[in-house]
């Protein structure tokens, strides 16, 4: 099963952190392309547990969506989104945060398995590795901005 790992230092106290993660403008911002959007069965801004996050893009022609709820909630540690509808065979997105001395090391780790169909397959195996990294690290750096600036004021008040 493939597996992307990226740890992050972004100086800022990791309970705001946490929450940028989880918080949908941020999540929605850190999609790429115009054929791509995002629905959440969130109640407010934030994404807690049990909630579903469901991913729309277009690939090789074809409209393919993905839906992840969050399976494990710590608040200001750890966050988890799975895959429970999609073309993945499986997807799991771990969010842990550490504080430390001067702010928060945020680790994420990625496993996923090749697309169901047989074109999705084949495109997996030389894009889908590069695409869900892009994915990741531009909302690890929408979140970064966000948190060490006063830009954060504006989302969590």
């Amino acid at each position: 099963m493939p597996r992307i790992h990226l740890t992050t230092f972004i100086q800022s106290p990791p309970q705001r952190v946490f929450d940028l993660c989880r918080h949908l403008s941020l999540i929605k911002k850190s999609v790429l392309g115009k054929h791509e959007s995002i629905m959440s069965s969130a109640g407010s801004t934030m994404v807690t547990n049990g909630d579903t996050i469901t991913y729309h893009a277009k690939h090789l022609g074809k409209m393919r969506s993905v839906m992840l709820r969050i399976t494990e909630f710590e608040k200001g540690h750890k966050l988890t989104e799975e895959q429970v509808k999609g073309d993945l065979m499986n997807y799991r997105h771990e969010h842990f945060f550490k504080q430390i001395d001067n702010g928060t090391i945020m680790i994420d780790i990625v496993e996923y398995d090749l697309p169901k169909d047989f074109i999705g397959k084949w495109a997996g195996k030389f894009f889908l590795r590069e695409y869900l990294e892009r994915i990741i690290k531009n909302r690890i750096l929408i979140v970064k901005n966000y948190a060490e600036t006063e830009r954060w004021h504006a989302l969590l008040g």
